[in-house]
């Protein structure tokens, strides 16, 4: 039984260690996916505050969201209603999810990946903006392509790391002694 216990929890330290690992690396990459879209929304969002047209914070080449790695800036109004982009979807506009609003309404900024009903998934970043005319909504997005590769590399990385961890440990017990897995000593 001591011996069945010793591995029990030899795998589960390699387990959780490994598990942890690929959790911190994963969390980087998608919150650093965040990055350029904060400034983007931020800086957006305090133009729009100090009174700058809504067509002088959207950039000007267009981006179709299902092919597209560059970022995005859409403007939205107090009621959620899309009042300029640079951001299609295969030839249409974005419809971002009112929901979010809300939330920003009451917190005043958010980080969302956003699938849209195409199945195209990006970081977004969220921010309020009001001035003397209006109030609204920033939104900054751009394509998690990129980044949902280097996650499905990573699950392949750490889980060989796992197994070849675990066969280590067990070639380790079996060849030296150590554990269950031990050869008999005369």
């Amino acid at each position: 039984m001591q011996k069945i216990t010793y591995w029990v929890t030899v795998f589960t330290v390699i387990t959780i260690f490994t598990g942890l690992v690929y959790a911190a690396v994963q969390q980087d990459y998608r919150q650093t996916a965040n990055d350029p879209q904060i400034q983007m929304a931020e800086d957006a969002a305090a133009q729009l505050s100090e009174g700058a047209s809504i067509k002088s914070v959207i950039p000007a080449a267009k981006v179709d969201i299902a092919r597209s790695l560059a970022p995005f800036v859409a403007v939205y109004d107090g009621s959620g209603k899309l009042l300029a982009t640079n951001a299609t979807e295969n030839g249409q506009d974005i419809s971002y999810p009112a929901g979010v609003f809300a939330y920003v309404k009451l917190y005043g900024e958010d980080r969302v990946t956003w699938q849209t009903q195409a199945g195209d998934r990006s970081a977004t970043v969220v921010t309020s903006f009001s001035n003397k005319n209006q109030s609204g909504y920033v939104v900054a997005g751009r394509s998690l392509r990129e980044v949902e590769k280097r996650e499905a590399k990573l699950e392949q990385i750490t889980a060989l790391a796992w197994l070849v961890s675990i066969l280590s440990v067990l070639f380790y017990g079996l060849m030296f002694g150590s554990g269950a897995a031990g050869r008999k000593h005369k």
